[in-house]
């Protein structure tokens, strides 16, 4: 089967639903990766999130997820 950006959420909600954690380095405010970090929630896994500048785009989905509870992750030793 083709790769099909349909598909992106579905697969991500079985890669979240097998992670104990989700750790997310980078997104936008509206991004893949924030429905990922969604589905884990909602799976009861850990959600994850580097802190990014707050005037850079590329940053307000990691800053969204550490406003709305997810754990702060500094370096590697925070994600263990």
């Amino acid at each position: 089967m083709q790769p099909q950006t349909r598909h992106f959420p579905l697969r991500n909600r079985i890669i979240s639903g097998l992670s104990r954690a989700v750790i997310v380095v980078e997104a936008a405010a509206r991004s893949g990766s924030l429905i990922t970090a969604r589905e884990a929630a909602e799976q009861g896994r850990e959600v994850l999130a580097v802190q990014g500048h707050p005037f850079d785009a590329r940053a307000a989905g990691c800053n969204m997820l550490l406003r709305d509870g997810a754990t702060l992750v500094r370096h590697a030793g925070d994600a263990a």
